[in-house]
């Protein structure tokens, strides 16, 4: 197997998504130790800390910083959102870094265009800014499988988040050559985050010490440190010599007292002071914080800032800028309850935060700047860069359309064979769909054996291109009907939904159980199928380059074969603007605009509308494809109002 997924991986090796994940690298000043600033000051020695405070050149320093992630703002937009921070009274950056997205296929390493970390990290110095880095392995940051690359889940025993030899020899390479990355970006010496909020999960107290040894091979000589909420610090084992951080969005004063007591004569810092949340598929847009309390008042969020800064704690809104979870790169989590289901994001990265999805300067924006001119007694904040334009493209018919049949035909460059189905995983073709084929016999009632959860995370049943049923989590088994006796070709679309970022203390090994696909044969009405068929759709630049190229494209559209792909096609005369593409009348599927993956799209909400930045569209014609898995509608319109929910 380990051979035939090395081969069947190199077919698809051209096949990605595109986007991936980042970790938590925090690099910041640490009383008694010297501050490393990722190349935003001249390169001189940083100064010592002394006390309960930060310092940087000999000057005392409080850390007030946002968080804004690279991976969720298209490049072209980086320069204007981070005008956004000194404009709020912030100096600082912070950013996750998501392994995943910088080594999705292993041993090959993608720092360039979206993830071109050295720019973005420029960007920042540009604008005055430190920045903190955190680098995980593991990073939560509601991000497919919390920044864990699925290639992992190749590896026979691999048990991540812990001392386990192949996922430590995998987390040392990754480490090692993201710190070449940036290794002379740094100062000295400074903070470095070990893992993620390990507190409440941890199973291995060996895990973070190893982690510490490997980034001190790799290089590293600043100070380390750990983040975690108020459960985590009191469940965890500190890490010998590392800085104790704490999370949280409401009772500061307590909080950081407890902080202080864990910690005597140590700088306070809050790694991620929580200003909204984030919305996953069929809840209502979060605007108040948490989902279960939703008491997150504008006033309770100026209170709870200036308390932060009357305590002299440093702190970094999470998030300070959201942003979108582009193409698949979306996570989820187990909702808890009598069904415990799985329950992925969505692809707005909203949170509420201070600077919305689309640029816009928030109410909290504007009272965090009022928080830090008076607290702070700041005479004036410089002004951020204008937000982008948008526009209202108009309502947009299908010129054309795909079946799935033909999709799959299109995608024969992306397809493999085998007796037996295929996890995604060994196939190479980690995320968006695969379509498993096969032939069957027998007429009428056909059931398909699901009691071993194998078939995940959610799949479609054709019988000769028609739609005859579906597969959910923890159904025991799924039936159709057959109209006849004669052979019939079967088709199982299989949808990775995005892999598990979090799950409750406790639940620690559905972190390692992420595999996708089909996992096991299928027996359908006790009799095993064989000879299949897999075919990758990742729906990413490659893809739709090949779907482009079909020469079975119809104009029949009205009445489609589903699931389907449809062409929009429209002209924009100028220079383009930021629109909002509102998919009403239609049911679920993928967006993908110019070879973009935009995202999912659900009639479940709460998100109505999805946005699609200008830097992706083009003077003149640009092309709309629409993947629908169960229903379309009439036509797609592309605005210029978010609609969240």
């Amino acid at each position: 197997m380990a051979r035939l997924s090395t081969k069947i991986a190199r077919l698809f090796r051209q096949n990605r998504a595109p986007l991936t994940i980042l970790s938590t690298f925090l690099l910041m000043v640490y009383v008694h130790f010297e501050l490393q600033m990722l190349n935003i000051l001249p390169k001189h020695k940083a100064e010592h800390a002394e006390g309960t405070h930060f310092s940087l050149a000999g000057n005392p320093l409080n850390i007030y910083s946002g968080e804004m992630h690279y991976f969720r703002v298209h490049p072209g937009y980086w320069d204007q959102r981070m005008s956004n921070f000194p404009a709020a009274g912030l100096n600082t950056l912070s950013t996750y870094v998501p392994w995943n997205f910088h080594e999705t296929y292993e041993g090959e390493f993608n720092f360039d265009g979206f993830q071109n970390l050295r720019k973005y990290i420029k960007t920042a110095e540009k604008h005055g800014l430190n920045v903190l880095l955190r680098v995980g392995p593991y990073i939560c940051a509601e991000w497919e499988w919390g920044g864990l690359p699925a290639w992992l889940l190749t590896k026979k025993g691999m048990k991540i988040r812990s001392t386990q030899d192949e996922f430590l020899k995998a987390t040392k390479k990754w480490l090692k050559r993201l710190i070449k990355e940036v290794e002379d970006l740094q100062f000295s010496q400074a903070p470095i985050q070990v893992e993620n909020e390990y507190g409440v999960y941890e199973q291995d107290s060996s895990y973070l010490p190893s982690l510490k040894q490997i980034l001190i091979d790799a290089g590293v000589t600043e100070l380390l440190y750990t983040c975690d909420d108020s459960n985590g610090l009191a469940l965890g084992t500190p890490l010998k010599d590392a800085l104790l951080t704490i999370n949280l969005q409401e009772n500061p004063v307590d909080t950081i007292s407890s902080l202080r007591i864990h910690q005597p004569n140590k700088p306070a810092m809050v790694a991620e002071y929580w200003t909204g949340w984030f919305d996953w598929w069929g809840e209502k847009h979060h605007t108040l914080g948490f989902p279960w309390k939703n008491k997150f008042a504008l006033d309770k969020f100026v209170g709870t800032t200036k308390d932060l800064i009357e305590q002299e704690a440093s702190f970094n809104l999470f998030m300070f800028h959201g942003g979108t979870n582009f193409g698949f790169w979306n996570g989820g989590i187990i909702q808890g309850g009598k069904d415990n289901n799985y329950i992925p994001d969505i692809t707005s990265y909203d949170y509420d935060a201070l600077v919305g999805e689309n640029g816009d300067l928030k109410p909290k924006f504007m009272r965090m700047q009022q928080v830090m001119r008076s607290t702070l007694k700041i005479s004036a904040l410089p002004a951020p860069l204008p937000i982008p334009e948008r526009a209202s493209y108009g309502d947009l018919s299908p010129t054309s359309c795909l079946s799935l049949s033909q999709i799959v035909s299109a995608s024969s460059a992306f397809s493999t064979t085998a007796e037996q189905p295929i996890s995604m995983e060994e196939l190479g073709a980690y995320y968006g769909y695969v379509a498993y084929e096969t032939n069957t016999w027998g007429g009428g009632q056909q059931v398909i054996d699901l009691k071993d959860g194998h078939v995940r995370d959610r799949a479609l049943i054709l019988l000769d291109g028609k739609y005859v049923g579906k597969i959910e989590q923890k159904m025991k088994d799924a039936s159709f009907s057959s109209p006849s006796s004669e052979k019939h070709v079967f088709t199982i679309l299989v949808e990775n939904q995005g892999r598990i970022n979090w799950v409750r203390p406790g639940d620690h090994e559905i972190l390692n159980d992420q595999r996708k696909g089909i996992l096991a044969p299928i027996e359908v009405n006790g009799r095993q199928l064989k000879n299949w068929k897999m075919t990758h759709l990742s729906f990413n630049q490659t893809h739709f380059e090949a779907l482009e190229k079909s020469s079975d494209w119809s104009k029949s559209c009205r009445s489609p074969a589903l699931p389907g792909m449809f062409k929009f096609v429209f002209k924009i005369s100028g220079a383009p603007k930021d629109t909002f593409l509102e998919p009403a009348g239609w049911k679920k599927g993928t967006i993908i605009v110019n070879g973009f993956n935009i995202g999912r799209y659900s009639d479940l909400g709460p998100q109505k509308t999805y946005f699609v930045p200008a830097p992706i569209l083009s003077t003149g014609e640009n092309t709309i494809m629409i993947f629908e898995e169960m229903k379309n509608g009439h036509d797609i319109t592309l605005g210029d109002v978010h609609k969240l929910g």
